[in-house]
């Protein structure tokens, strides 16, 4: 845990998976699954679906309790910080410039698994980005 916060409620009710998803080109991307434990893969849970991947940050998942199903988070080529790794500088190279339709093609791929897995549907799907990843509402 990064950081513990007083709380209005119980945390223990909710869980946090890592899960990979391919993409339209086949790379394995990695998304955050933020939720209710126990949570009926039904096909009816409202979920967000978040995604930021600017400037050289990178976000750690977290909930808004206020949403009963949670957040999705998933991990944006070009957005992972460049100079940690090898493989995040290979992740930041894949969507950056030229290559920015992987970024587009990712986040549409990661809504397809969630809706393919019965997290939840399209009518109860919505789609959240911030910094340079807020222009996906237009191509997604």
């Amino acid at each position: 845990m990064l950081r513990h916060s007083q709380l209005s409620f119980d945390a223990g009710q909710y869980q946090t998976d890592q899960v990979f998803y391919p993409s339209k080109d086949g790379t394995q991307v990695s998304m955050f699954l933020v939720h209710r434990k126990g949570m009926p893969l039904d096909g009816r849970n409202p979920t967000v679906l978040y995604g930021y991947g600017g400037f050289n940050v990178a976000i750690s998942p977290s909930l808004a309790p206020r949403w009963s199903s949670g957040w999705k988070w998933r991990r944006v080529r070009g957005g992972q910080p460049a100079r940690r790794s090898r493989i995040r500088r290979s992740l930041a190279l894949a969507g950056a410039r030229h290559n920015k339709q992987n970024v587009f093609d990712d986040f549409i791929a990661a809504a397809e698994w969630l809706i393919h897995n019965r997290y939840t549907s399209t009518p109860k799907l919505a789609i959240f980005g911030a910094a340079t990843e807020a222009c996906w509402w237009a191509p997604a």
